[in-house]
């Protein structure tokens, strides 16, 4: 029989979550997410420092897997069946967290890449014309600031991965590939 519950994404919910499933069943589970950037990070390092067996699956595996139950239609509820369907028939690989060194870089990656996004936007709008003069400088002001933003986390990231003996090794190595950069 299975059961349905929606929880918020927060500490508070998370508690809930572990209350719920305490109800419902003796012992360990293994908990399966779906890969949503940093929005699944939160419940799976809770429920992984609870001991509990998570995994996080790509979003494109648990796609093809909807379809080849012919799965159309797209709800939380039937989402939820069909991620604990998978992960009972796949039996997917364990996720642990990363170091902390590594977290920090995805988490200024990310930043970055919200920050480059951003522009990208800003110049759009720049380029889509007729634009009222107070309009066109204060985009362009901003394009200047984001430009700023992205040199100052671009040398964060920089510092950080030289500060890191195992980012700095593994950063060496990618970019002394022929046809492999810095960006």
């Amino acid at each position: 029989v299975s059961q349905y519950a929606s929880f918020k994404n927060s500490q508070a919910g998370y508690a809930k979550l572990e209350k719920w499933v305490a109800k419902r069943h003796a012992g360990a589970f293994h908990a399966c997410l779906e890969a949503t950037g940093q929005y699944g990070e939160g419940v799976a390092e809770y429920l992984y420092q609870r001991g509990q067996a998570v995994s996080i699956v790509n979003p494109a595996r648990m796609k093809a897997y909807a379809e080849s139950k012919l799965r159309r239609n797209k709800t939380d509820r039937l989402d939820a069946h069909l991620i604990a369907d998978f992960c009972l028939s796949q039996d997917p690989p364990l996720w642990s967290p990363p170091p902390p060194g590594v977290r920090l870089l995805q988490n200024l990656m990310r930043r970055l890449e919200d920050l480059q996004a951003m522009r990208q936007q800003e110049c759009n709008r720049l380029k889509a014309g007729q634009l009222a003069s107070w309009v066109q400088e204060d985009l362009q002001a901003h394009v200047r600031y984001l430009d700023q933003r992205i040199q100052e986390i671009e040398q964060a990231i920089q510092d950080h991965v030289d500060q890191d003996p195992e980012l700095k090794g593994q950063w060496d190595l990618l970019v002394s590939i022929p046809g492999i950069g810095d960006k």
